[in-house]
Formats: structure tokens, C-alpha cells, sequence
């Protein structure tokens, strides 16, 4: 199994895509019985297009009983179907693949009068449509807003999302009906942003995740750290482009997305909300998968604005130039990809950057957001562990820093000692014959 692969997200319909419907006639909150009352939930356009440009399909599967149950035809299931992908491409997102389970043990329609292995808790319809779309459930992610759908997606073999806030009375019913989730989201975009982190926001046995990005705009540099094998990722600002005088900007950041796989940082120079907006959108087109725009933490609030307009559009934002806890938690709220606390202008201003990448990191995790802390400002080989050992998700180190973490006096005496031994050792073996 390759770790970080994720084929596709089987999403539930009612209560995840689109609204639940209170029918005062039967006083039950249910699905949509008609075409008017199917209403798209909040984000939903930009989660879905965000898995669709990291090439993860996207699938409903859901339990349909309102035929069954006479509450609607099939002619008006296939218009309401028609009308959430009309909806979704005027969002620029698409679904790879829309399956129901029509059945009900207890339909008044004969018809579909069945007790099948397609009804959600059990995962038959997943499995059969995996199977169709070549998907393999053990990298693939089951969203829901019931229990129902934890349980299916459990019993198929993938991990889970719910949707939803977490009460004492569903904890225990959860533990007794084995249908703990991987993860809970409050919505499906915070779901989406779960799952680009192979939802590794915690890894196996619950260890936090770090990685390394390389803080530059050299393609030298970048050439000569990328065959370590330990760069995910890159940040730039305009003081590292400043230090590339003479270079076309797009031109390089072309030649930086042709190295790097991972996540690259701009940062947008424009002031005025609407030129930020346009600067960022321009840049985004150019790898949309890999560029994220650096937005700053701009005191009125207007960076805070940019980045929850770029999120809605499905554009992953970077907060920059953070020195404290409660500016993590408002990227974190608009909807920011990345937070990235700047470590030693913190400690210029007089404050403990440790302290603040711990608070937030604790903001992040109990908040269950699906931002991850950027550690930046590094300028000694120190700071690089001291940001990882408070709970950065991220470093991203210089160039002139990062090379020199390998090397430790100890380590190369060693070295030269066990290649002296190994020396003398083969001229011993050589005297033997």
C-alpha cells in the first residue's frame, strides 16, 4: 500500500451536499421531496472542486428510500440528481459518480420492497461502485452525517469523516455500536481539507506529522537539497525574490513548480482587497494544485477577508507574518491552508515563539481545523528543532541552514575512525592469504 495515495471520497447526499428538509406534514426532518427543496449546503462547490484538482474522484453514495416510501418518483430523483450537477459545474466542481440505494425493508412501493446489501450500514454499494470506478477502498475516505455512513464505510475498509458536532450521547453510541469515526468536520470543505492532508493532521498511534519545506527561490539551491529526499514543499516572500535580482518572476516560479511536488507559497505584493483578490487568482491559474498564496495577517482584517474569499473559490491560502496564537486561530477560521508563525521576529518582539506555536497548535487540534502551522524566520540550526519540538506541522528552512543540520563534529570523527579501522582491516584480510 503506497501511504499517502487517496483514490476517492464516497460522500453521503442529504445533510452533506445539500440541506435536510423539515416535511411538517409528516413532521419529519428528512431529504428533499422535490426539486425546488434540494438546496446546496454552504462550500460544498469548493470542497468538491478542491478534490477535483488533487485528482481524488468524488462519489455519492446514498440511500434514496423516498421512492420506496412513495414520498417521490424516480422521474423527480433524476431531475433533483440533474439539478446537484448542473449546480455543482456552475461552481466548477464535479462528481465522478452518483449511486443509490433505492430500497427499503419497509416500502410501500413493492417495488423496492428488499432487505439488499446496497442499504447504508452495509457497505455493498460502496464496494460495488469501487469496484466499477477502479478505486480501492483502503485509500478512500466515506463522509456522512449518520452513523450509518460510519459503519458502511467502516465495513468497506475505508476511513471515515463525520459530519456534525460531537455530543456525550452520540460518544456512547458511537462506542456502542462500533462506529467511531476517523475524524469529525463540521462541514464538508473542513472534511475536504481532512482528507488533502491524507488525513494525517495525525499520523498512526496519534504522533504528529512534520515535514520540511525549503525556503527559497534558487533553483541552485532547490537542485542541490531535492535529492535528499526530505523537501514537501517551498516558501518564497519578496525578500528571497529580491536576493534572485534579474530573474522574470512567473519564469521562476515555473521553474520551482518543475522541481517541487509539493505545496509552493507566493506571496500577493498588492494592498487594496480587490487587487489582492485579482493578484492571488492570477497566480493560482498558473499550477492551481501546487501554488499557495501568501496572504498577510493585515491588521484591519482585510488579509483575513482575502483569504476566506480565495478558500470559498477553493484557492489554498497561506497567512503570513503571524506572531501569536489568536492570529493562527482567525486563518484558521477564514478558512487559511497554511499559518505560518514567523519564529525569531516573535522573539524580536520580546515574546517566547515556542509558547506561541504550542498554543497554536492546540487551537488547531482541538478545534479540529484543518490548517497547518508553518514555522518560518529560522536563522539557526536550533530554532529548526525548537519549532518542531513545540508542535510546528511545518519548517521551512533556508538554504544556508538547512545545510548545515547534517553535520556534527562527533559524527564526522566517527566516521573517519571507522574508516581507518575498516583500512586496516582489509590490509590484515589481504596478509591472511
Amino acid at each position: 500500500m503506497q501511504p499517502n495515495r487517496i483514490d476517492a471520497v464516497f460522500l453521503d447526499r442529504d445533510g452533506v451536499l445539500n440541506e435536510l428538509i423539515y416535511h411538517e406534514e409528516a413532521g419529519v426532518i428528512d431529504s428533499p421531496f422535490t426539486v425546488d427543496q434540494l438546496k446546496l449546503l454552504p462550500r460544498v462547490g469548493a470542497a468538491i472542486k478542491l478534490l477535483n484538482q488533487n485528482n481524488i474522484k468524488v462519489i455519492v453514495v446514498s440511500n434514496q428510500p423516498g421512492i420506496a416510501k412513495n414520498h417521490f418518483t424516480e422521474a423527480i430523483l433524476e431531475e433533483m440528481t440533474n439539478k446537484l450537477k448542473k449546480e455543482l459545474a456552475g461552481l466548477g466542481a464535479r462528481l465522478d459518480g452518483i449511486y443509490y440505494c433505492l430500497h427499503h425493508p419497509e416500502a410501500t412501493n413493492l417495488k423496492y420492497l428488499k432487505i439488499c446489501d446496497c442499504r447504508k450500514p452495509k457497505p455493498g454499494l460502496i464496494l460495488k461502485t469501487a469496484k466499477e470506478l477502479s478505486v480501492d477502498p483502503r485509500h478512500s475516505y466515506v463522509v456522512g452525517d449518520n452513523l450509518s455512513d460510519i459503519k458502511a464505510g467502516k465495513a468497506a475498509g475505508c476511513k471515515t469523516i463525520l459530519l456534525g458536532k460531537l455530543k456525550c450521547e452520540l460518544c456512547q453510541l458511537m462506542d456502542s455500536e462500533n462506529a467511531r469515526p476517523d475524524y469529525i468536520a463540521t462541514n464538508l470543505y473542513e472534511a475536504a481539507k481532512i482528507v488533502l492532508t491524507n488525513g494525517d493532521i495525525l499520523t498512526k498511534g496519534g504522533e504528529p506529522r512534520m515535514e520540511i519545506f525549503l525556503d527559497t527561490a534558487s533553483l541552485e539551491e532547490i537542485k542541490d537539497i531535492l535529492p535528499w529526499g526530505i523537501i514537501t514543499g517551498l516558501t518564497t516572500n519578496q525578500k528571497i525574490f529580491l536576493a534572485e535580482k534579474g530573474c522574470n518572476f512567473r519564469q521562476r516560479v515555473q521553474g520551482i513548480l518543475s522541481f517541487i511536488e509539493g505545496p509552493v507559497s507566493i506571496e500577493v505584493t498588492s494592498s487594496s482587497l480587490d487587487e489582492l483578490i485579482r493578484e492571488a487568482r492570477e497566480f493560482a491559474s498558473w499550477d492551481n494544485n501546487k501554488i499557495v498564496i501568501k496572504v498577510p495577517m493585515f491588521g484591519d482584517g482585510r488579509g483575513l477577508h482575502a483569504a476566506s474569499i480565495l478558500a470559498k473559490e477553493g484557492i489554498k491560502t497561506n497567512m503570513t507574518a503571524l506572531m501569536n496564537a489568536q492570529q493562527v486561530l482567525l486563518a484558521a477560521k477564514a478558512g487559511a491552508t497554511f499559518a505560518s508563525i514567523f519564529f525569531n521576529r516573535v522573539k524580536d518582539y520580546g515574546d517566547n515563539p515556542e509558547k506561541v506555536i504550542a498554543e497554536s497548535r492546540s487551537l488547531i487540534d482541538r478545534g479540529n481545523f484543518g490548517t497547518k502551522i508553518i514555522v518560518g524566520s529560522i536563522r539557526k540550526p536550533e530554532d529548526v528543532m525548537q519549532a518542531a519540538l513545540a508542535g510546528a506541522h511545518i519548517v521551512t528552512i533556508p538554504y544556508k541552514i538547512l545545510k548545515q543540520l547534517p553535520l556534527h563534529p562527533k559524527t564526522e570523527e566517527t566516521i573517519a575512525e571507522f574508516d581507518r579501522a575498516w583500512e586496516e582491516f582489509k590490509k590484515a584480510e589481504a596478509k591472511s592469504f
